[in-house]
Protein backbone atom coordinates (compact mmCIF):
# COMPACT_ATOMS: atom_id res chain seq x y z
CA UNK A 1 0.00 0.00 0.00
CA UNK A 2 0.98 3.25 -0.74
CA UNK A 3 -0.05 5.94 1.48
CA UNK A 4 0.00 9.53 -0.13
CA UNK A 5 1.79 12.04 2.80
CA UNK A 6 0.47 15.78 2.56
CA UNK A 7 2.07 19.08 4.45
CA UNK A 8 0.87 22.28 3.12
CA UNK A 9 1.07 22.09 -0.68
CA UNK A 10 4.21 19.03 -0.87
CA UNK A 11 3.03 15.28 -1.13
CA UNK A 12 4.78 12.62 -0.38
CA UNK A 13 4.48 8.86 -1.13
CA UNK A 14 5.38 6.16 1.15
CA UNK A 15 5.29 2.41 1.52
CA UNK A 16 3.43 1.68 4.37
CA UNK A 17 2.73 -1.94 5.24
CA UNK A 18 0.55 -3.44 7.42
CA UNK A 19 -2.35 -6.09 7.99
CA UNK A 20 -5.25 -5.01 8.16
CA UNK A 21 -8.13 -6.57 10.11
CA UNK A 22 -10.61 -7.82 7.67
CA UNK A 23 -13.24 -7.66 10.42
CA UNK A 24 -12.29 -5.11 12.39
CA UNK A 25 -12.17 -1.26 11.87
CA UNK A 26 -10.16 0.24 9.42
CA UNK A 27 -7.00 2.94 9.51
CA UNK A 28 -7.97 6.82 9.01
CA UNK A 29 -5.46 10.08 8.26
CA UNK A 30 -5.82 12.54 10.72
CA UNK A 31 -3.71 15.55 11.42
CA UNK A 32 -3.55 14.58 15.70
CA UNK A 33 -1.03 16.94 16.05
CA UNK A 34 -1.93 20.08 14.60
CA UNK A 35 1.29 20.55 12.86
CA UNK A 36 -0.57 20.27 9.20
CA UNK A 37 1.16 16.51 8.38
CA UNK A 38 -1.69 13.89 8.68
CA UNK A 39 -0.78 10.97 10.90
CA UNK A 40 -1.76 7.35 10.27
CA UNK A 41 -4.46 6.27 12.93
CA UNK A 42 -4.64 2.15 13.44
CA UNK A 43 -7.08 1.47 15.96
CA UNK A 44 -7.06 -2.40 17.68
CA UNK A 45 -8.14 -4.16 20.40
CA UNK A 46 -5.80 -5.30 23.39
CA UNK A 47 -6.40 -9.24 23.59
CA UNK A 48 -7.35 -10.41 26.94
CA UNK A 49 -7.34 -13.84 27.46
CA UNK A 50 -10.33 -14.55 29.07
CA UNK A 51 -12.58 -10.88 28.60
CA UNK A 52 -14.71 -11.15 26.35
CA UNK A 53 -14.15 -8.87 22.82
CA UNK A 54 -16.73 -6.24 23.67
CA UNK A 55 -15.04 -5.27 26.85
CA UNK A 56 -11.23 -5.62 25.54
CA UNK A 57 -9.31 -2.16 25.50
CA UNK A 58 -8.83 0.10 22.32
CA UNK A 59 -5.60 0.26 21.35
CA UNK A 60 -4.45 2.76 18.36
CA UNK A 61 -1.11 2.54 16.51
CA UNK A 62 -0.38 6.07 15.61
CA UNK A 63 2.11 6.79 12.65
CA UNK A 64 3.69 10.03 12.02
CA UNK A 65 5.76 11.48 8.51
CA UNK A 66 9.14 12.07 9.28
CA UNK A 67 10.12 13.28 5.84
CA UNK A 68 11.40 10.07 4.58
CA UNK A 69 8.42 7.34 5.68
CA UNK A 70 5.72 6.61 8.53
CA UNK A 71 7.11 5.73 11.92
CA UNK A 72 5.35 4.44 14.90
CA UNK A 73 4.85 7.77 17.33
CA UNK A 74 2.70 6.00 20.20
CA UNK A 75 4.55 7.90 22.62
CA UNK A 76 3.15 11.19 21.90
CA UNK A 77 -0.75 9.87 21.82
CA UNK A 78 -0.34 8.26 24.53
CA UNK A 79 1.27 10.73 27.01
CA UNK A 80 -0.88 13.34 26.78
CA UNK A 81 -4.02 10.96 26.47
CA UNK A 82 -5.88 10.79 30.18
CA UNK A 83 -9.09 9.77 29.04
CA UNK A 84 -6.98 6.24 27.32
CA UNK A 85 -5.10 6.34 30.81
CA UNK A 86 -8.13 5.80 33.13
CA UNK A 87 -10.07 3.55 30.90
CA UNK A 88 -7.56 1.32 31.09
CA UNK A 89 -7.29 1.58 34.73
CA UNK A 90 -10.44 1.39 35.17
CA UNK A 91 -10.80 -1.88 32.98
CA UNK A 92 -8.39 -3.52 34.21
CA UNK A 93 -9.31 -2.64 37.95
CA UNK A 94 -12.79 -4.44 37.00
CA UNK A 95 -11.42 -7.33 35.11
CA UNK A 96 -8.14 -8.24 37.70
CA UNK A 97 -10.50 -9.79 40.26
CA UNK A 98 -11.27 -12.53 37.34
CA UNK A 99 -7.76 -12.68 35.81
CA UNK A 100 -4.02 -11.23 36.50
CA UNK A 101 -3.58 -10.28 32.76
CA UNK A 102 -0.17 -10.00 31.37
CA UNK A 103 -2.10 -7.77 28.59
CA UNK A 104 -3.01 -5.32 30.99
CA UNK A 105 -0.05 -5.03 32.60
CA UNK A 106 2.19 -4.57 29.59
CA UNK A 107 -0.36 -2.08 28.06
CA UNK A 108 -0.74 0.09 31.32
CA UNK A 109 3.64 0.08 31.69
CA UNK A 110 4.02 1.03 28.18
CA UNK A 111 1.55 4.07 28.51
CA UNK A 112 3.34 5.00 32.25
CA UNK A 113 6.12 4.92 30.22
CA UNK A 114 5.21 6.97 27.94
CA UNK A 115 4.29 8.98 30.05
CA UNK A 116 7.60 9.54 31.94
CA UNK A 117 6.12 8.22 34.89
CA UNK A 118 8.87 5.90 35.27
CA UNK A 119 8.63 4.36 39.04
CA UNK A 120 4.86 3.23 37.38
CA UNK A 121 6.13 2.20 34.22
CA UNK A 122 9.02 -0.12 36.01
CA UNK A 123 6.31 -1.90 38.38
CA UNK A 124 4.14 -3.17 35.34
CA UNK A 125 6.93 -3.88 33.56
CA UNK A 126 8.82 -6.29 36.04
CA UNK A 127 5.78 -7.98 36.86
CA UNK A 128 5.45 -8.79 32.85
CA UNK A 129 8.84 -9.90 33.18
CA UNK A 130 8.27 -11.82 35.75
CA UNK A 131 4.91 -13.61 35.65
CA UNK A 132 3.97 -13.02 31.32
CA UNK A 133 3.35 -16.38 29.98
CA UNK A 134 3.75 -14.85 26.56
CA UNK A 135 7.83 -14.89 25.82
CA UNK A 136 6.65 -11.55 23.30
CA UNK A 137 5.57 -9.36 26.10
CA UNK A 138 8.48 -10.51 28.29
CA UNK A 139 11.03 -9.63 25.53
CA UNK A 140 9.47 -6.38 25.20
CA UNK A 141 8.87 -5.81 28.85
CA UNK A 142 12.80 -6.43 29.49
CA UNK A 143 13.27 -4.03 26.24
CA UNK A 144 10.91 -1.05 27.59
CA UNK A 145 12.73 -1.82 31.05
CA UNK A 146 16.28 -0.98 29.77
CA UNK A 147 15.15 2.33 28.79
CA UNK A 148 14.24 3.60 31.97
CA UNK A 149 16.97 5.76 33.69
CA UNK A 150 17.84 3.99 36.92
CA UNK A 151 17.94 7.64 39.40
Amino acid sequence: MNVLAAKAIELHTSPFVFAQPTNGPSFRLADVTGDGTYEIKIPDLISVDGIPTAARPDWMSLYKWDGNSYVLNNERFYAENDEFLLRLLENYHFWQRFSRSQEYHFYIGLVYYYRRNFPMARGYLQWVVKHAKNDDYRQAAKAFLKEIPTH
